[in-house]
């Protein structure tokens, strides 16, 4: 007798990765995916793209797909209501509106449809970083003084420059400025009522100055583990990063010293425990003179989770399902298998200007490119293109070699 597959649908800004471990762990993958790259589609049995629902250009879609995404998850659950799971990656972290509505759908089916992840009111507290960061303070950790933004404490001067300007609910490093001068703030702005209702829902925060990390666990009830440490790429100009804050990949494991790995971990497994988070989780740190200051969690499985699963040599969303359909037993994942990479980079590259579909059919030519646009598609400059995924045993080997092959990608479009 053949063993029925369980049928999974991944809803998120970028299913490719998480739809092709799915793929691999043997279960049919559904998806509502963004982007609607090519190479999603040999993992999938059936996808709802939000860009080509909306119809409209790549900066409009990506200030509207949140609710998109939520409308679109609901519409897979109708299509398919004989689905076993549910997993929502990135795009609904602030969405709460948008969860219930999935939720409620998945209460009409009698719960059929199991929901793997975290509830609604842990991401609400997990996203509540001024709640976080006092948490943290009284148990004696650093945090970056952060507070709601109020245009006077500009006009008394009582802000040092530079500080960061960002949107209480960012996800990616969007809606997030370094403000260095009032010069440049009041160029957001034409009046104090402008700025009062432009930045309503902003904080006000100390710029930390260090080096981008993060931190991938898994937990269940049972336990919670560190599953990996990376460095964080952020911004990069030689990516063509629109925005200097923008996510634009990872190198897994981290190089930074084991001390300051050791205080990563303590403080993501407090918060793991503090939260009640359950299955693979994220969290942003900068490292300051050796010192962690967490900037965000991201209560969901993390963009660097392939990476990770190439370095770990292990199919992680499995262990991410596992864990939340079996809360209360021991959590499976062991140390790195021999087989797998001693570090892997991960490279988001952005457009540098227009490009013609038929170039971009060029890239699939070149190995360890990912994330390529689907055929007929051309890009806009700053949207991103692709990304990059490279293993290797050294860290500069891993991350030098991910950089030669974006230089193929150049020649190619250019």
């Amino acid at each position: 007798m053949v063993k029925k597959k369980r049928k999974v649908l991944i809803s998120g800004f970028n299913a490719r990765p998480l739809a092709k471990s799915l793929f691999k762990a043997d279960y049919d993958v559904y998806a509502v995916d963004f982007f609607g790259d090519s190479d999603l589609y040999k993992f999938v049995k059936d996808a709802k793209i939000i860009f080509q629902e909306l119809k409209t250009d790549y900066q409009t879609s990506k200030s509207q797909y949140s609710d998109a995404m939520a409308n679109l998850t609901v519409e897979m659950i109708e299509k398919h209501p004989d689905l076993d799971y549910l997993i929502v990656g990135s795009g609904l972290d602030d969405n709460i509106i948008g969860r219930d509505k999935i939720f409620k759908k998945i209460e009409e089916f009698n719960h059929k449809i199991l929901y793997l992840g975290n509830n609604n009111e842990t991401i609400e507290k997990s996203r509540d970083i001024l709640r976080i960061y006092s948490y943290l303070d009284v148990r004696g950790y650093k945090t970056p003084k952060t507070r709601p933004f109020d245009y006077k404490i500009i006009k008394e001067g009582s802000v040092q420059y530079p500080f960061i300007l960002k949107k209480k609910q960012s996800s990616g490093g969007i809606s997030i400025f370094e403000i260095k001068s009032k010069a440049y703030l009041q160029k957001l702005g034409k009046d104090i009522e402008e700025f009062n209702v432009l930045f309503k829902d902003w904080f006000v925060q100390e710029y930390i100055d260090g080096i981008d990390v993060s931190c991938t666990t898994i937990s269940n009830k049972h336990e919670a583990k560190i599953i990996s440490i990376n460095n964080q790429i952020i911004g990069a100009k030689y990516l063509n990063a629109p925005s200097d804050f923008v996510y634009c990949g990872n190198v897994v494991p981290t190089n930074i010293r084991k001390n300051s790995i050791k205080l990563i971990s303590k403080i993501s497994l407090n918060l793991v425990e503090r939260l009640n988070l359950i299955g693979i989780n994220g969290f942003d740190y900068v490292l300051k003179a050796g010192y962690p200051y967490l900037m965000e969690i991201n209560p969901r499985i993390p963009g660097s989770i392939r990476a990770s699963e190439l370095y770990l040599d292990r199919n992680l969303l499995q262990e991410h399902i596992l864990s939340c359909i079996n809360p209360n037993e021991p959590l499976k994942l062991v140390g790195r298998a021999s087989r797998g990479y001693d570090f892997v980079a991960k490279l988001v590259y952005f457009a540098p200007k227009f490009v013609h579909f038929e170039k971009i059919e060029k890239l699939k030519n070149i190995k360890h490119v990912k994330d390529i646009p689907s055929e007929g598609r051309s890009i806009h400059s700053q949207e991103p293109l692709c990304s990059v995924l490279y293993g290797a045993y050294k860290y500069t080997e891993a991350f030098c070699g991910a950089l030669n092959i974006i230089k193929k990608i150049e020649k190619q479009i250019n």
